[in-house]
């Protein structure tokens, strides 16, 4: 098991309620492009370790790019609420393990990411789900 660093939320987002989905990240000043706004902490496991962790207590998990191992959140870490919701045009991109503004953010901007770009799911699993980003050319469907 390697221990990642901490976990790094910016101060220039807040969690607040969304129209996507539930409670969504927003920024609550300018965001400049380029800006790391929140990074993940936890550990990475192999994916029989999930199993093992999933079996024993509720987690939360993504998959790594690449390679055979998910980053792993153990339970009431704040990374479960993290808000992140899916667009299919989203303004921060993923580069393990941080979330960087794709563009200058607008105060008061639900910050968003594309699910279907999160990275790396073992052969054999597939997710679907219906999207409700609500962009004028949404896929209309969540995929990894």
């Amino acid at each position: 098991m390697n221990i990642l660093k901490e976990y790094y939320f910016s101060k220039k987002i807040d969690l607040c309620p969304s129209t996507i989905h539930g409670f969504g990240q927003f920024a609550n000043q300018v965001i400049d492009q380029g800006e790391v706004v929140l990074t993940a902490g936890g550990f990475l496991a192999s994916i029989n370790e999930l199993k093992v962790y999933a079996e024993n207590q509720i987690i939360s998990w993504i998959f790594v790019p690449n390679i055979d191992c998910v980053l792993i959140t153990p339970c009431g870490e704040r990374m479960n609420a993290s808000g992140l919701n899916h667009s299919c045009f989203p303004n921060l991109v993923f580069n393990f393990p941080d979330w960087k503004t794709s563009r200058i953010i607008r105060s008061g901007e639900e910050l968003t990411i594309d699910y279907s770009s999160m990275g790396y799911v073992p052969k054999g699993v597939q997710l679907f789900s219906h999207c409700l980003c609500g962009e004028k050319n949404c896929r209309n469907i969540v995929f990894t």
